[in-house]
């Protein structure tokens, strides 16, 4: 008799429908269809079977009939026997894809032999080949390996690949000599310091796999063709990892050996990677065996459908050359020989490495371990190999092989340059094969959230991979493909002004006796919500989100409905609980994505309607030359001197549209400051310029706001020096420290704000290239403008800070890679800062400096430019800096994106302080006293706290600085109460402090928008 499972409440749990069963198989790129076979009840002859496909197209007998499903002897789906290994309902405790996926790979994989039956087909459409299963990957929140649905993605595309074979030595036989305890880290240090896109693994048995799995590199990095359990590796076998999804087969050769073949697109291409041990010269006849295995692997090879490049990996056990013959005519190029033609490349060497003594049987030396490459014209360039493990262990361990090798053999690593598009090529993103793993959605304002997950949290089967969203395009261009995608969704957001988006009713799909049920927006107008998603259809036709492009419907799924009479009351009831009736703005777009089976997160936010136009920075500092050169010096200006001197980003190249321009302005010791800024405003009108703001916080500087003809805006601030008397007008760099020291600490601290800038650009060039430190040095500034922890007046490095602190971290001399990346000297700067403990940048000054950071400008007299910076910046910065050192170090696809994802603090405090600037002339007192606010709060609390750097904004577009606080009690909250309170009494009535509260008092507050570079 078949138990029943019960549900939690007594009730025998609802088995799926087939129907049910049937969509999943179709639409999940996890599986194949065609293998699948249905068992129906026809009316007059009784039970019969026929392929599911089939079945299901040809529509004659309906769904109540079908009994069962299976694939081979499995039992995928059984009415009767309440089975279903698919969505583990019914009896069924647990979903069983894998044993399902081994059933595919049992009917349909074929022997490799001398005459294929089928070419293996290309993954068209994003599902797997016949007789192939999916990679392995692991699934952090469940902490197991899973089979991977995410087939079609792709690492991104970039312009080299690396591979790794390594043989590991099983320890089948006298593993006392062997130490496998030891040479096992060792191996995986090996790995990870290589740091491969694609890895084959020889001589891999259950336990060393279990051990491999364990480790977090692989963990985190790669996507595997077996998992720790697996039949294929029984006693021995190959493994191969790959930084993105894989197809996997494996093919018998003759007697025990196999095949393990990998489909995978790695650096934008496509590759098939075969990982292959041929038989060893310990079996008799051993040259015919491999000569024989080799020629099955190239009939096979020929047979497939074209791919870009094909890689065989692994343990050839040749003899010198005696397959280079058949390897040449196979159309391979062998990379050692074809890098270094001139050297043995030996990887089983019995003079230098003890277990290759132990091991072999004519101590010969001999190059087992081989990487083949067959490519499509120029695609992939072989660039170098090198040895892995060739140094003995350090440690000893007693009764075993001493010295101590990680393995027999040494890895092969090899480096292989892609070829780029020809510049200037062009996506055409309208015919890219869309991916179910990435989306166009519109989020709902944050404040409807709580009660919309509520319901779906209880109802949607889905709701641990979508956040609530309505779709505009699913599926979506892949992930690789996504920066000229951005690009071209922003073109299509902007002719789409924002609009206004309430949810006040509900609806329902049907689809056969199920149903869905969902919110249903309103906009206002009522034609934008259709005509945004119109216009996106347009820009990307293939990724309609209904399959048919029937009809769309704006819809947010709650989840789904029962299917007895009283789904129209449970609908009711969801319109009770998660319409609110009021309307929010709608200001962007946002794209989503995930990888394998992880839950959906943003990966990038468009805003909606038309941007506005960036005022021409090189005009304005042209004009600004021409306008003080006649309010100053009465049009007559010395030869090859400037009056206008650019400092900050724009002075090092890094500014950005939205960035202020700085600006320094040098004249005779007669002229005051005031004879400038009064007769500025005008003379900038007179030049086109519309002075919307005109503010003086000092007597050597000035902020104004302009606007150009075409209404394009730019915040301008000025600071004036007055020149030396005596000293005639010169480049700032030629004046002496002598001269320099007659200036006021405003008028010196200008200065050095331009010597600085090009001291480190200079000092940059001698070690990096230019492009790249400026490149990276903008990745800086976006992580640290997105992680709140930018800007001097908010206790924070400045510009130059980063600056420095990003060239305090590059090599000196020969040590640096002239061809390195911007990601890679990135990710050397994060690893570095954090490594160093934020210690002291550059060369103290003269006199004590009680900041906490020490961060000395190159121009002496040295000043901290940091000077500003507290316990709890310090504290703040070494979080943010650890964070991405560790992000920096795992280097996934994403980890750019990652590093530069916004910080909330209300997301993590539970008690906030927020300041609000009111008026837009009180930031420069904001400015001033902000770090005596930080400095009261760590004095009444007696901890750290967490400024954020970056503003946000209200409704009302006021500027809002979050400041997070620890959990604290009545007397606490009296103290930064009081602390608050006071400082904002000496800031006058433009600011104003609220709080402490819980996180909930600001839900309103929006993050000022971060662009990437």
């Amino acid at each position: 008799m078949v138990s029943k499972r019960k549900s939690p409440k007594g009730r025998v749990a609802q088995l799926r429908t087939s129907r049910e069963v049937y969509d999943r198989l179709r639409w999940d790129p996890a599986f194949d269809l065609s293998p699948f076979i249905v068992g129906y009840e026809e009316r007059f002859s009784g039970m019969r079977e026929a392929p599911l496909a089939k079945f299901a197209g040809e529509g004659e007998i309906p769904w109540h009939r079908v009994w069962y499903i299976r694939v081979g002897d499995l039992q995928v789906w059984d009415r009767k026997a309440r089975v279903d290994l698919l969505f583990g309902s019914g009896s069924t405790q647990t979903t069983q894809h894998e044993d399902i996926q081994r059933a595919i790979a049992g009917q349909t994989a074929p022997p490799l032999s001398t005459k294929p039956k089928k070419p293996v087909s290309k993954r068209s459409k994003g599902q797997l080949p016949r007789g192939a299963q999916a990679s392995y990957h692991y699934d952090q929140t469940r902490d197991e390996w899973l089979i991977s649905a995410a087939i079609g993605q792709s690492a991104p595309p970039k312009d080299s690949l690396t591979l790794v074979t390594y043989n590991l030595l099983f320890d089948l036989y006298e593993p006392e000599k062997l130490a496998t305890e030891v040479r096992v880290p060792a191996l995986i240090a090996l790995l990870v310091e290589a740091d491969a896109d694609l890895v084959a693994l020889v001589e891999v048995t259950p336990s060393l796999l279990t051990t491999l799995l364990e480790h977090p590199w692989i963990r985190n990095h790669y996507f595997v063709s077996e998992r720790p359990d697996g039949p294929s590796i029984a006693p021995y076998g190959q493994v191969l990892l790959a930084r993105a999804p894989m197809h996997i087969h494996f093919y018998q050769l003759a007697g025990h050996k196999r095949i393990v073949a990998g489909f995978v697109t790695l650096a934008g291409i496509e590759l098939c990677c075969l990982a292959i041990h041929l038989t060893s010269n310990r079996a008799e006849g051993a040259r015919q065996i491999r000569a024989d295995e080799f020629a099955q692997l190239r009939t096979w090879v020929d047979s497939l459908d074209p791919v870009d490049a094909t890689i065989v990996l692994g343990d050839f056990n040749v003899y010198q050359n005696e397959l280079d013959g058949a390897i040449a005519d196979a159309g391979f190029v062998d990379l050692w020989p074809a890098v270094y033609p001139d050297e043995p490349g030996y990887t089983f060497h019995p003079q230098h490495n003890a277990l290759a003594a132990f091991s072999s049987r004519t101590q010969t030396p001999r190059r087992l371990d081989r990487c083949l490459i067959r490519a499509r014209e120029n695609l992939l360039t072989p660039v170098d190999v090198a040895l892995l493990g060739t140094a003995p262990l350090p440690q000893t361990v007693d009764g075993a092989i001493t010295p101590l090798f990680a393995s027999d053999h040494y890895g092969l690593w090899c480096l292989l340059q892609v070829q780029q598009a020809p510049e200037g090529t062009e996506i055409d993103l309208a015919t890219l094969e869309p991916t179910h793993h990435c989306a166009v959605v519109l989020l709902p304002h944050r404040d409807l959230w709580p009660a919309i997950e509520a319901v779906r949290q209880e109802h949607d089967r889905h709701h641990d991979r979508w956040m609530p969203h309505i779709t505009l395009l699913y599926p979506f261009v892949p992930h690789q493909h996504l920066p000229a995608a951005v690009a071209r969704l922003d073109q299509v957001a902007a002719t789409v002004e924002p609009f206004a988006l309430a949810f006040d009713d509900v609806g329902h799909f049907t689809h056969g006796r199920s149903r869905t049920g969902f919110l249903a927006p309103t906009s206002t107008p009522t034609s934008a919500l259709i005509a945004l998603q119109q216009a996106l259809v347009a820009a990307f036709p293939r990724c309609h989100p209904t399959p048919d492009g029937g009809q769309f419907v704006p819809h947010l799924t709650l989840g789904q409905l029962s299917r007895g009479d009283d789904f129209r009351r449970q609908l009711n009831d969801w319109r009770d609980r998660a319409c609110s009736g009021a309307a929010h703005n709608v200001g962007e777009i946002v794209v989503i994505g995930r990888d394998a089976d992880s839950p959906f997160r943003l990966l990038k936010r468009i805003a909606l309607g038309s941007r506005p136009q960036v005022l021409d920075r090189g005009q304005l500092l042209a004009d600004l030359e021409a306008i003080c050169t006649d309010i100053i010096l009465g049009g007559i200006r010395p030869d090859h001197v400037r009056l206008v001197h650019p400092i900050g980003s724009e002075r090092l190249g890094v500014s950005t549209p939205d960035s202020d321009l700085d600006a320094v302005v040098i004249g005779p010791a007669w002229q005051t400051p005031e004879q400038l800024f009064a007769h500025l405003p005008t003379a900038l009108a007179q030049h086109g310029y519309k002075v919307l703001l005109a503010h003086q916080p000092g007597r050597e500087s000035m902020r104004l706001q302009l606007n150009d003809q075409a209404g394009a805006t730019l915040d301008l601030d000025l600071q004036y020096v007055r020149w030396p008397s005596g000293v005639p007008l010169c480049p700032p760099a030629n004046l002496t420290q002598a001269q320099r020291s007659t200036l006021n600490k405003a008028e010196v601290l200008s200065l050095t704000a331009i010597l600085d800038a090009d001291t480190i650009i200079s000092r940059a060039a001698n070690h990096i290239s230019p492009a790249v430190f400026l490149a990276t040095l903008r990745w800086l500034r976006v992580f640290a403008r997105a992680r709140g922890i930018y800007g001097n007046a908010r206790t924070y490095p400045g510009g130059i800070s980063w600056a420095l602190l990003l060239l305090s971290t590059i090599p000196q001399g020969d040590e640096l890679d002239a061809t390195e990346s911007v990601e890679a000297c990135l990710a050397r700067c994060l690893q570095t800062l954090h490594a160093g403990k934020l210690a002291a940048v550059g060369e103290p000054g003269p006199g004590p400096s009680p900041a906490k950071l020490h961060v000395w400008t190159p121009t002496k007299p040295a000043v901290n430019s940091t000077r500003n910076s507290t316990a709890s910046t310090a504290s703040r910065l070494r979080e943010e800096l650890a964070r991405g050192a560790k992000l920096a170090k795992d280097r996934s696809d994403h980890w750019l994106q990652d590093l530069c994802v916004a910080t909330d603090l209300r997301t993590v405090y539970p008690q906030l302080l927020a300041v609000q600037l009111r008026e837009q002339d009180a930031r420069g007192t904001l400015d001033q006293r902000f770090v005596g606010l930080v400095l009261e709060l760590e004095a009444s609390l007696g901890t750290t706290i967490a400024i954020d750097s970056q503003p946000h904004k209200n409704s009302r577009g006021d500027l809002i600085w979050v400041i997070g606080l620890p959990a604290l009690n009545r007397e606490q909250l009296a103290a930064v109460h009081t602390a608050a309170q006071a400082w904002s009494d000496g800031c006058g009535t433009a600011i104003e402090v609220v709080g402490p509260a819980p996180p909930q008092v600001f839900s309103e507050l929006s993050r000022v928008t971060i662009c990437l570079p």
